[in-house]
C-alpha cells in the first residue's frame, strides 16, 4: 500500500528533454521535484519529516527527481549545519556531531532557481540492540542445519534494522557461546556464526547462545550487548533410532590405474556408505575407519582414506583386466558387498572450463560474471562462512569450474583431486580467492541444473571498476582454461522489450523480453534482477519507480518484478494510473526502457479505465 500511494502521490511527475529552453506548461512539470534516499527508493525525504541517520553509521546517499529525470541535472548540494553533517557534490551524507539539519539541491529552470530541501536529524549512535532467529525459529534447529539471525538497534525513539559487520565506525558482530553468561565461546567443532548472523550447526547435538554486540571492530570491546538467545542443537535421526550403514556404493566400477611405478600398479575404488534414511555417512565420525576390502577373494586392500581403496595389481591385472573385490563394513551391523571391478587406463584431467562467477541467493545459485555478463561496482561480496561443508550463505560469491577426465568423466567421478587444479584471478576490482594462512580454502562442490562444477570461493570485498582474469591450469599443464571479464559501472543489459496492457488501478502482468549483454534471454527472477543491477533484499519483489532509468512512464505509472513461487521465474507487473487514459476509457501509454543507454527504446501499452 505504501508503494502505490506513493506512486499515485508521484503521478504528476514527468521525464522531460532540456532544462534549457522550456515552456510555461514544461516548467511547471519539471518543478514537480523530491528528494529521496537512494539505499530505499520507495522512501522519499522531506521537510516534514526529518531522516534519522547515526554518527559512524552509514552514509546516507540522497538523489532527487525532478520531472522523474534522476541523472543529468546541473545543480549543488548544501547542508544548512555542516557541524551535524556535511554533503557532498554527489548528495552523500556524512554524520558528524548530533544535531538538527536541511539538506538542500538548487538547480535552474528558464533562468529562475529552483530549491528543494529535506531534513536530516544526527543521533549519537545505538543505545540498544536486540536480535531474533528469523523465519520459524522456535529456539531449536537440527545438525548440519543453518537458521539466521536479525538485529535491530535503538536509537531514541528511532528504530532501524542494521546490516551485520559492514558499518564505517560501528559494526554488529554476532558470537556464539557454551553458557548462558557469555563467558566461554563455544568450539567451531560444535557450531560457527558469520558475520551476517547465520548459525551453523554440526553433527553433535548440543546447546550453545547467540549473542550480538555493536563495536567498532571484530577484537573490539563491545559497546553495546544485545539480549541472549539459547539454541537447542538437536540430532536429526528420533531418539529412539540411531543410524546406521545399511548400504554400501561403490562410485566406479571400471578402477583407473592409480600409478605406474617400480612398486607395481595400483588401481583406485571409490565407494559411499549410506544409512537408512539414504544419507552419506562415509566421513561421520560414528562409521569413519571401520571399512576393509580384499581383492580376488585374499589380498586386501589398501583403505587410503574413508571413501577410498587402493588395489594393489599383480603384473597380469593391467588395463582390462575384470576382478572380484568384496568389501565389509565391520561396524556394530557388519554388511558386506561383493563387486565386479574391472581395470581402466589412467585418468588425467584432459578438459578445463570455467563456467564463472556464481552467486548464491536464498533459493539457489545464479551466474552473474562470466566473458558477457559483468558484476557492478559496488557489490558486496559475502564470506562462505569458513566452513569447507557450507556453500549456502546468501551473497557469497564462487568461481566455478567444469574438470573432465581422459574418459570424459566429471573429476569428482574420476577420483581426481581438486587440488591438481590451480586457480588465479588476476585484476584490480577486488576480486579474490578466499585464503587462509595463503592456502585456498575448501569447501563443498556446488551443483548448478544438475552438473556438479569444483568450487572456488571468492573473499569478502566491495567490487570496484576494473579488469577480472582467471586462469585454471591443471598439473603438468595438460589443460588449461582462462576467462576475462571485468566489473562495470553499470548492469550487463542487453536488451528489454514490453508488451500487453493493463487496467487503470490494478495489477497488470504483462509480458517482458530481457537480453543480457551477450544476447541471451534470461528469464529466473535471480538472473533478471542481477541482469538488470537490481537488489530486493531477499524479499522476492523488488519495485520500478517513477524516474527508472530501467522502466518509465510519461504519467508517473511503475512496474514490479515478482518472483513465481512454482517455477522460480521473474514475472513483470505494471500498475497504470488514471493520467494515463488522457482523458479516455481506453488509451496507450509510452513507456521508455533502459533510458540513457544505447538499448533505449520506447514502447506502448495499452491502457483501460476499471
Amino acid at each position: 500500500m505504501k508503494n502505490k500511494f506513493l506512486a499515485m502521490f508521484l503521478a504528476g511527475t514527468v521525464a522531460f528533454g532540456s532544462f534549457s529552453v522550456l515552456s510555461p506548461r514544461e516548467e511547471a512539470k519539471a518543478a514537480i521535484a523530491f528528494l529521496y534516499d537512494k539505499s530505499s527508493p520507495n522512501s522519499m525525504l522531506t521537510l516534514r519529516k526529518a531522516k534519522e541517520v547515526y554518527i559512524g553509521q552509514k552514509k546516507l546517499d540522497i538523489d532527487y527527481s525532478i520531472g522523474g529525470r534522476t541523472s543529468g541535472v546541473k545543480g549543488s548540494w548544501k547542508s544548512s549545519n555542516k557541524n551535524a553533517a556535511t554533503v557532498s557534490k554527489d548528495g552523500v551524507v556524512t554524520a558528524k556531531k548530533p544535531g538538527l539539519t536541511v539538506i538542500s539541491f538548487t538547480y535552474t529552470v528558464n533562468k529562475k532557481q529552483i530549491t528543494i530541501k529535506c531534513k536530516v536529524n544526527v543521533n549519537s549512535g545505538v543505545d540498544s540492540l536486540s536480535i531474533a532467529g528469523t523465519g520459524r525459529f522456535d529456539g531449536t534447529m537440527l545438525t548440519d542445519s543453518i537458521i539466521q539471525f536479525k538485529s535491530v538497534s535503538k536509537a531514541g525513539s528511532n528504530e532501524l534494522k542494521l546490516s551485520p559487520g559492514r558499518k564505517q565506525t560501528y559494526g554488529i558482530f554476532y558470537d556464539l557461546f557454551a553458557d548462558e553468561a557469555c563467558t566461554i565461546p563455544a568450539s567451531s567443532d560444535i557450531a560457527t556464526i558469520t558475520s551476517s548472523g547465520f548459525l551453523v550447526a554440526g553433527h553433535a547435538a548440543t546447546k550453545v547462545y547467540v549473542r550480538a554486540s555493536v563495536k567498532s571492530s571484530r577484537n573490539a570491546a563491545p559497546s553495546v550487548k544485545s539480549n541472549v538467545i539459547g539454541v537447542d542443537i538437536k540430532d536429526r535421526t528420533p531418539a529412539t533410532t540411531q543410524a546406521a550403514v545399511k548400504e554400501i556404493v561403490v562410485e566406479n566400477m571400471e578402477a583407473p590405474l592409480a600409478t605406474l611405478s617400480d612398486s607395481g600398479m595400483k588401481a583406485e575404488v571409490r565407494y559411499k556408505l549410506l544409512d537408512q534414511y539414504g544419507n552419506d555417512v562415509t566421513r561421520d565420525v560414528r562409521f569413519a575407519g571401520k571399512t576393509s576390502a580384499v581383492w580376488e577373494g585374499n589380498k586386501p586392500v589398501n583403505l587410503v582414506a574413508d571413501g577410498k581403496f587402493l588395489i594393489d595389481l599383480e603384473p597380469n591385472q593391467t588395463v582390462g583386466y575384470v576382478g572380484r573385490l568384496n568389501i565389509t563394513y565391520g561396524g556394530a551391523t557388519p554388511i558386506t558387498k561383493e563387486v565386479q571391478i574391472k581395470i581402466g587406463n589412467p585418468s588425467y584431467i584432459k578438459e578445463l572450463q570455467i563456467m564463472g562467477i556464481y552467486k548464491r541467493t536464498l533459493t539457489g545459485y545464479v551466474k552473474v560474471m562470466d566473458n558477457n555478463t559483468f558484476l557492478t561496482a559496488g557489490t558486496v561480496i559475502n564470506s562462505f562462512g569458513g566452513t569447507s561443508s557450507l556453500n549456502t550463505i546468501p551473497e557469497s560469491y564462487y568461481v566455478l569450474v567444469r574438470a573432465r577426465d581422459s574418459a570424459g568423466n566429471s573429476i569428482y567421478n574420476a577420483g581426481i583431486p581438486q587440488s591438481k587444479i590451480s586457480l588465479v584471478i588476476t585484476g584490480n576490482t577486488g576480486l579474490m580467492l578466499d585464503t587462509a594462512d595463503g592456502k585456498l580454502q575448501t569447501i563443498s562442490p556446488v551443483t548448478v541444473d544438475g552438473e556438479t562444477f569444483l568450487t572456488y570461493p571468492l573473499k569478502a570485498a566491495v567490487l570496484t571498476t576494473g579488469t577480472v582474469n582467471i586462469r585454471a591450469v591443471a598439473v603438468g599443464g595438460m589443460a588449461n582454461n582462462a576467462m576475462d571479464s571485468k566489473v562495470s559501472e553499470g548492469a550487463s543489459v542487453g536488451s528489454l522489450e514490453i508488451s500487453g496492457g493493463g487496467v487503470v488501478g490494478k495489477e497488470n502482468l504483462i509480458n517482458f523480453t530481457l537480453k543480457n549483454a551477450s544476447n541471451t534471454v534470461v528469464t529466473r527472477y535471480e538472473e533478471v534482477l542481477s541482469t538488470l543491477g537490481l537488489n530486493d533484499n531477499g524479499a522476492g519483489k523488488v519495485y520500478i519507480m517513477p524516474g527508472s532509468n530501467i522502466l518509465s512512464s510519461d504519467n508517473g505509472s511503475y512496474f514490479y518484478f515478482s518472483k513465481n513461487a512454482q517455477t522460480g521465474m521473474a514475472e513483470l507487473y505494471y500498475m497504470p494510473f488514471a493520467t494515463a487514459l488522457k482523458g479516455a476509457s481506453v488509451s496507450a501509454e509510452t513507456i521508455t526502457v533502459l533510458k540513457g543507454t544505447p538499448a533505449s527504446k520506447t514502447w506502448a501499452l495499452v491502457v483501460k479505465a476499471q
